[in-house]
C-alpha cells in the first residue's frame, strides 16, 4: 500500500484524500479478492480517528461499487464461502469438518 508509505514512513499527518485513496484501495482488494480482508486493519495506521472513518466510508463504499455487478449472486458466493471453511474436501465437497494437511482430498 504505496498510499500509506508517506504516513508510516515520513511521519506526514494524513490528509482526508490520502484516508480516502486508502478507503478506495482497500475496498478494491476486498472485492476482487476476499482473503484480503485481513487489509482492514491496516485503516488503524492512519493514527487519527478522522482519517480512520474517512477511509472506513470510502472503503465501505467502494467496495458495494464493485460488487453491484454482481449483487444478485452474493447469497450464493457466500454459502459457497461457508461450505469451504466447513468442509474437508476441495472447494466445499467432502464430510464436514476442517481440512488436514498433507492429505490428498
Amino acid at each position: 500500500m504505496s498510499v500509506l508509505a508517506p504516513v508510516l514512513f515520513a511521519d506526514e499527518e494524513c490528509s482526508d484524500q490520502r484516508a480516502c485513496a486508502v478507503g478506495f484501495f482497500i475496498g478494491l482488494g476486498v472485492a476482487s479478492k476476499v482473503t484480503l480482508f485481513p487489509l482492514l486493519l491496516l485503516m488503524l495506521l492512519l493514527k487519527r480517528p478522522r482519517p480512520m472513518l474517512i477511509a472506513l466510508a470510502a472503503g465501505s463504499l467502494s467496495l458495494f461499487a464493485f460488487l453491484l455487478p454482481i449483487i444478485d449472486e452474493l447469497e450464493s458466493v457466500f454459502i459457497w464461502l461457508f461450505s469451504i471453511a466447513s468442509h474437508e474436501g476441495r472447494y466445499g465437497e467432502g464430510d464436514r469438518g476442517f481440512h488436514r494437511l498433507g492429505s490428498d482430498s
